[in-house]
C-alpha cells in the first residue's frame, strides 16, 4: 500500500512547522509548525505558531500511478500550493473512477489541507465535508477510525485558522479518543500535540507546558524521530512564552541536535527559528541574529525563509543597525516573490510593513513601497476570500496614512 498523504500531521512534523516525511505519499494533516493561522513571523509576546506537519496518513490499496503521487508530494513539500490543487482533483478523480474510497477520502484530506494552507477557508471545509460524507459510506473498521482522525485533525487546524480554540481542542480530543481506543500511540502523541497549539492559542500556557512536559517524559526514550524533535520544540516554544529562557534554549538545542542527526532540513530551519527567538527575547542580540541567518541558509522552504529574514530585519531595526537592514532588504523583496499565495505570503507583506514603520526616520523604504506591500497583501487575500487577513492589512495601511497623509494613494493601489 502507497500513501497518498502530506499529511499534515501534526504539527509535529512540525506539528508538526512544516515538515517531510512523507514516503510515497504525502497526506498532510495539520505546523511551523502543522501551519498556521498565524504565521511564523513572529515578534516578541506574538502568538506562537503553528507547525506544520510531516506525518502521511494511512496507505490507500489502490494508490494512483506513482507520477502523479510523487509530483504533488513534490508540489507540496516545495510550498507549491497552488499548483499541487488540479493535481489533487485528478487523484481523486481517479479513485472515484476506480470505486476506491479509501484512496478518495486520502487525497481528499490532502486537498483541505492544501486550502487550509493557502487560507481558503470555504474551500477546506467544503472539501472537509465531502471527507465526512464519503466516509461514511465505510464500514466501521479500524482503517475508518484511522481516516476518521485525520479528517480531525485537518478540520481542527482549519478552526484553529479561523481563530476558534475552543472547537479545534474539543475537535483534537476527539482525535486522540480515536487514537487511543486504536492503540495508535504515535498518532495519539501527534494528537496531543495539535491540542497545545490550541491551548497556547488560549492562553492557557501552564496546561500546554504540562502536557508537553508529559508527552517529553513518554517519548524521551524512544529513537530519534520528527515527532520527538517537534515535540521538544513546542516545548521549547512554550517555555519561552512564559519567560523561562534558559530552559527553553537547552530543550531547543536537544530538538535541533535530532533534526541534525536525522537530518530533516525543515526541522532544523524551524528549530533554528525558534532558538532565534529565545535568544532575541533573553536580550542576546547577536546571537539571534546569528541564529536567522542560519534559517536563511538551512531552509528549504521559502515560507521559512522570509521569517528568518523578516526577524533579522526587526532585530536589526529594533538595535538601529541602519545599514545592515538596508542591505538584507534586496534580498527579502526577492524571496517574497517566491512565495505561493497564501495566508504566510499576505503575513509576510503585513509583517514586513509594519517592521518598516518603525524605521520611518531612517526612509528605509518610501512611504508608497510600504503601501504597496499592505496593497499587495489585501488583493491577495481578497483572492484567497480571507477576511481577517484582509482587515488587518486595511489597518496597517491607515496607520500608514496616520503617519504620511497618502490615504488617497494607498487606496488607489489596493484598487488596481
Amino acid at each position: 500500500m502507497k500513501k497518498l498523504s502530506f499529511l499534515i500531521a501534526i504539527a509535529l512534523t512540525c506539528l508538526l512547522p512544516s515538515g517531510k516525511a512523507l514516503s510515497n505519499s504525502f497526506v498532510i494533516t495539520p505546523n511551523s509548525r502543522f501551519p498556521t493561522p498565524d504565521s511564523r513571523f513572529p515578534i516578541p509576546d506574538s502568538p506562537l505558531p503553528i507547525p506544520h506537519s510531516r506525518f502521511p496518513i494511512p496507505d490507500s490499496r489502490f494508490p494512483i500511478p506513482d507520477s502523479l503521487d510523487q509530483k504533488a508530494q513534490q508540489l507540496y513539500e516545495t510550498g507549491q500550493y497552488q499548483e499541487a490543487i488540479p493535481l489533487l482533483d485528478k487523484i481523486i478523480s481517479n479513485y472515484r473512477d476506480s470505486g476506491d474510497l479509501i484512496g478518495e477520502i486520502n487525497a481528499l484530506v490532502n486537498l483541505a489541507l492544501i486550502y487550509q494552507r493557502l487560507g481558503d477557508w470555504a474551500q477546506a471545509e467544503q472539501t472537509i465535508s465531502q471527507s465526512f460524507t464519503q466516509l461514511s459510506q465505510l464500514p466501521l473498521t479500524k482503517e475508518s477510525q484511522q481516516l476518521q482522525g485525520q479528517i480531525l485533525s485537518v478540520q481542527g487546524q482549519v478552526y484553529l485558522s479561523l481563530g476558534q480554540g475552543e472547537k479545534a481542542l474539543s475537535t483534537w480530543q476527539q482525535t486522540s479518543a480515536i487514537y487511543q481506543e486504536l492503540g495508535d500511540l504515535t498518532r495519539l502523541t501527534e494528537s496531543q500535540i495539535y491540542q497545545v497549539q490550541a491551548l497556547r492559542i488560549l492562553g492557557l500556557y501552564h496546561q500546554a507546558t504540562k502536557t508537553l512536559t508529559q508527552i517529553k517524559d513518554s517519548i524521551q526514550d524512544q529513537p530519534d524521530s520528527a515527532l520527538k524533535s517537534t515535540a521538544l520544540q513546542y516545548l521549547g516554544d512554550v517555555l519561552r512564552r512564559v519567560g523561562k529562557f534558559k530552559e527553553s534554549q537547552e530543550i531547543l538545542q536537544q530538538s535541533l541536535a535530532i533534526a541534525e542527526n536525522l537530518p530533516n532540513q525543515t526541522l532544523i530551519a524551524e528549530n533554528l527559528l525558534s532558538l532565534g527567538d529565545t535568544a532575541r527575547l533573553k536580550g542576546d542580540t547577536e546571537e539571534a541574529l546569528d541564529f536567522y541567518q542560519r534559517v536563511v541558509k538551512e531552509s528549504p522552504l521559502a515560507d521559512i525563509t522570509i521569517q528568518g529574514q523578516l526577524n533579522q530585519l526587526s532585530v536589526l531595526i529594533a538595535t538601529q543597525q541602519w545599514s545592515r537592514a538596508r542591505a538584507l532588504l534586496p534580498a527579502i523583496d526577492y524571496s517574497l516573490t517566491t512565495l505561493s499565495p497564501s495566508q504566510r505570503a499576505i503575513k509576510a507583506r503585513i509583517k514586513l510593513a509594519k517592521t518598516l514603520l518603525k524605521s520611518e526616520k531612517t526612509q528605509l523604504k518610501t512611504p508608497k513601497a510600504l503601501a504597496t506591500y499592505l496593497a499587495d497583501a489585501i488583493k491577495l487575500a481578497r483572492k484567497l476570500g480571507d477576511k481577517r487577513a484582509e482587515a488587518e492589512a486595511i489597518g496597517n495601511l491607515g496607520t500608514l496614512y496616520e503617519y504620511n497623509q497618502s490615504f488617497d494613494e494607498a487606496q488607489d493601489l489596493t484598487e488596481k
